[in-house]
């Protein structure tokens, strides 16, 4: 039996073959490459604030320092060696506690609380001198930038401590219009505000940015609630926030340079998909491109700056279209585009609905006690057309966002409401 001689293959033919694997090869040279940062990631980069150093912040990470202690020096200590200083509640000092340390998050009846029993609040402001005077240092300070490294796992300031100690400040005014001296109150609450506010200017991390706002909200709905119970008093007008005040974009940035650093983290590397299992790092890339990712987050985050730059009522209208583009599937990124849907940008939306909300009150405010309007008068600054209206106790203007605690509404004195009406 003879064996058939094999034909040789035909040039033709090699050169389809060659044709294929090399377009195989491109495939997945494709495949595994990954994109460029893009012009969006790189402003982010751009706008992230990092390296200049700051006493202010220094003294703010110190801020519960032993009362013997100085602040700034329990904050370097922890900015040295983040794991020999616990945060938040073991620097030393006595915490707050108590009925005039009620949350605010429903600031209505919280606000009022803090207008009922001299003895208590002179009692508090005795026992807590040192922290109340420590919040007025750091307020005096005219710089401010995080110094910590963004994470997941970031050590944040003391916070809770500034809240207290801002609440004590506000206390500290209530006391003096217990006293018969309401004028001297309302000026040390504008002085306390401003310098509340021109730190709240510098906060460049959306915890910071967060915590400064409910801080104004609530000076504000004192403010209110004092001047309410005050015949004759008329405030000074509070400027109306400005683009540059209101906006998140250093927050932003910062907060984007905390994922980008995660992501850039993962890539290639062989426990991406669980502690218990590893794979090779080119089976990783092929499945997860990092600047793939962070591109299309950014495109998120600079959609959430442009919202807090807007005007109330731009901000208004823009929430009646879809805000976010999605991320589209790529076979590219599989892996990328399952952690894009399940960081959920809307999530972010609340905390520029805050910015917006504080905008509204220093409306309300102005209307109500230095143009000394009726709230049925005051237009909203969310929509032409509607006015504010009266709600449990606080004047309010619809928001295009539900946002408990961070309403556009500021509570007003039951005597108020009864010579309005």
């Amino acid at each position: 039996m003879t064996v058939p001689e094999k034909t040789p293959l035909s040039k033709r033919t090699w050169l389809i073959l060659l044709f294929a694997l090399f377009s195989l090869l491109a495939l997945l040279l494709v495949a595994y490459l990954d994109e460029a940062p893009s012009e969006e990631s790189l402003a982010l980069q751009a706008d992230f604030r990092a390296g200049t150093p700051s006493p202010a912040f220094v003294y703010l990470y110190g801020l519960d320092a032993p009362e013997d202690s100085a602040p700034e020096a329990l904050g370097a200590r922890r900015l040295a060696d983040p794991a020999s200083e616990s945060l938040p509640d073991q620097g030393g000092l006595a915490l707050p506690e108590g009925p005039l340390f009620c949350g605010s998050r429903d600031d209505r009846d919280c606000m009022r609380s803090l207008f009922d029993g001299t003895a208590a609040i002179s009692a508090t402001l005795a026992s807590h001198a040192v922290l109340r005077q420590r919040a007025d240092t750091l307020l005096r300070f005219n710089e401010y930038e995080t110094q910590t490294k963004p994470a997941l796992e970031e050590q944040f300031p003391p916070f809770q401590y500034l809240s207290r100690a801002w609440r004590l400040m506000l206390l500290q005014a209530v006391s003096l219009h217990q006293q018969g001296d309401t004028p001297q109150a309302l000026a040390l609450l504008g002085e306390q505000f401003r310098l509340a506010r021109a730190m709240y200017a510098q906060q460049d991390s959306l915890v910071g940015k967060m915590v400064f706002t409910r801080l104004l909200m609530d000076s504000l709905a004192v403010q209110s609630l004092m001047l309410g119970r005050s015949d004759g008093l008329v405030a000074e007008r509070i400027e109306p926030l400005t683009r540059d005040e209101a906006s998140l974009r250093e927050a932003f940035a910062r907060e984007f340079a905390g994922m980008r650093t995660m992501f850039l983290g993962l890539d290639t590397e062989p426990h991406f998909w669980s502690d218990n299992m590893s794979v090779p790092a080119w089976l990783t890339r092929f499945l997860f491109k990092p600047n793939m990712t962070t591109n299309a987050l950014a495109r998120h985050y600079r959609q959430l700056i442009e919202l807090s730059e807007l005007s109330p009522d731009g901000f208004a209208v823009r929430l009646q279209e879809p805000v976010f583009e999605e991320a589209e599937p790529s076979m590219r990124n599989m892996a990328g585009y399952g952690l894009l849907r399940a960081l959920e940008p809307e999530a972010f939306l609340g905390y520029v609905g805050r910015v917006h909300g504080l905008a509204a009150r220093i409306e309300l405010f102005n209307a109500l006690y230095h143009e000394r309007k009726p709230w049925s008068a005051i237009q909203s600054p969310f929509a032409d057309g509607e006015t504010a209206y009266l709600e449990e106790g606080a004047v309010c203007v619809s928001q295009p966002l539900e946002m408990p605690g961070y309403s556009s509404c500021l509570p007003v004195a039951e005597s108020f409401i009864a010579a309005m009406h």
